[in-house]
């Protein structure tokens, strides 16, 4: 039935719609995309009840030799590779004069796609995403495979943040030293947009020659467009040769200067004066990364920094917390002896109240403590500058500070005072100390989704805190619930691992 329906209509075979045909164990279920030699289609794998990604080569090309020994190559290339940032190839096979690769379905975004409908990344999450993809290549030139097309859409991002480096269609295998090149009569293999110079030239090619466009991959993904750009192959061939990349710096300043070097690097012309190996490359990220150079440019990302939360969940109007303060002070004379508080739903939803002057204090402990009984009935402008005393009259009582950066980031919260929230945010984050960078980063992912940044806010929390969820005190707990919470709700896709990883603990749930 499957070849019946190769041959059978006028309509061109490389246009046919494979959708519910059986392929051996896979059953077709619908198209994803077409690439220069093959289609790609979700199947359902039915021995193993999984979904994969099944690629059919064109069947225009079926009777071409040349290209049915490179789609061959591409599949004992790739399925060779066993490691977590490389598409994984299950099984090779023929159906009906069909040859097919099935392969590892991933379910994200490459990352062109995430340039479509988002703006560039953060510096943080670029490196992450770039650690990964030199984790892959290292793997591979290891392997002795040269990628040779290493691009946007050759790089998946799942939804968990973790790259894949795909389609290993154009890789060069080396044998016993030798290169095996299956371009015919010259030409030359690659996306003009992405290739090194000396693909161009079509000279020897090596690994090096992948970092190079790595490198354009990146400059790409953090400034939007891609270094070079021209109407032809030739004008853009041309510029890779000749022609220096408009500095990353320019575009983008609020990328740390050894990031933006190190992506020039890559993208020497000399492939002498890259790194010598992706492995080189890695460890430049994680020293990178390890310097702290990168922590806040997150806040650039996505939407307009202008831009706010049109409601919250806890958010008290001002007016209201004028008539709160009232009853609330009444309610603390006749009740001063009781001492009991109630539990909150929601974090920082309970109104306070008024106070007279801020007692001055001769030791920093004492001036927390003012703070802290402020807090709990006192006028939140008042509250504010009660902790702020702790930091401009003691500068160097570290754990005053900090406590003091937290308390300020959640009232300041409160007001939607965001820009003002997060700096304290940023302070705590940049700590070395485990629960006060986790309280530092649960702020930045609830200012991320309180002013509708919610790809940003999720990318937080994933990569950053998920790793330090056990550091992070019970005081901005409920925050980061309500981020997961409200990141769900908007993006229409709740994240059960997150929900589960920072759900109540069990004495907070208990009556």
């Amino acid at each position: 039935m499957l070849a019946q329906t190769l041959v059978t209509g006028n309509q061109s075979r490389s246009q046919i719609d494979l959708s519910n045909c059986l392929l051996g164990e896979f059953r077709l279920l619908r198209r994803l995309g077409a690439g220069g030699m093959a289609q790609v289609y979700l199947a359902d794998q039915t021995s193993l009840r999984r979904n994969v990604a099944i690629k059919i080569m064109r069947p225009d090309f079926g009777g071409n030799d040349t290209y049915q020994k490179r789609f061959e190559h591409e599949a004992r290339a790739a399925a060779g590779l066993n490691h977590p940032n490389i598409v994984q190839v299950f099984a090779v096979g023929e159906e009906a004069g069909i040859r097919y690769i099935a392969q590892e379905y991933v379910h994200g975004l490459n990352l062109r796609q995430y340039l479509q409908r988002k703006r560039p990344p953060s510096s943080h999450l670029a490196l992450h995403l770039m650690k990964q993809c030199c984790s892959a290549l290292h793997a591979a030139h290891q392997a002795g495979i040269v990628h040779r097309d290493i691009k946007p859409e050759n790089i998946m991002v799942t939804r968990r943040m973790v790259a894949k480096v795909t389609d290993f269609g154009l890789a060069q295998l080396t044998l016993d030293g030798n290169r095996v090149n299956l371009t015919q009569m010259g030409q030359t293999m690659g996306t003009p947009l992405y290739m090194s110079p000396e693909q161009i030239n079509d000279a020897n090619v090596d690994a090096r020659s992948d970092l190079y466009s790595l490198g354009v991959t990146f400059y790409h993904l953090l400034s939007g467009e891609p270094p070079f750009k021209g109407p032809t192959a030739v004008s853009l061939a041309y510029k890779h040769l000749h022609e220096d990349a408009e500095p990353l710096q320019k575009r983008r300043p609020d990328l740390a200067p050894s990031f933006v070097r190190l992506i020039h690097r890559l993208m020497s012309k000399n492939p002498a004066e890259r790194f010598p190996d992706a492995k080189s490359v890695l460890a430049e990220l994680k020293r990178i990364e390890k310097s702290g150079e990168t922590g806040a440019a997150w806040a650039d990302e996505d939407d307009d920094t202008e831009t706010v939360a049109t409601e919250s969940f806890w958010h008290v109007p001002r007016p209201k917390l004028k008539a709160y303060g009232i009853a609330c002070l009444a309610v603390l004379i006749l009740s001063s002896g009781l001492g009991r508080r109630s539990r909150r739903t929601d974090p920082l939803d309970a109104p306070l109240t008024a106070v007279a002057d801020i007692p001055q204090q001769k030791t920093a402990a004492a001036q927390v403590t003012v703070a802290r009984t402020l807090a709990r009935g006192g006028n939140p402008e008042r509250v504010i500058d009660a902790w702020q005393v702790v930091l401009d009259e003691f500068p160097d009582a570290k754990l005053a500070n900090l406590e003091a950066h937290r308390e300020l980031g959640i009232l300041l919260l409160k007001q939607r005072r965001y820009d003002e929230a997060l700096k304290h945010f940023d302070e705590l984050a940049r700590q070395n100390d485990n629960q006060w960078k986790a309280d530092g980063i649960a702020g930045q992912a609830a200012v991320a989704s309180l002013t509708d940044r919610f790809g940003v806010s999720h990318e937080l929390l994933v990569l950053e805190l998920s790793g330090l969820a056990d550091s992070l005190s019970d005081t901005m707990r409920p925050l980061v619930q309500l981020a997961i919470r409200r990141n769900g709700e908007r993006q229409g896709s709740p994240d059960e691992e997150l929900e589960k990883l920072f759900a109540p603990k069990e004495e907070d749930i208990l009556p």
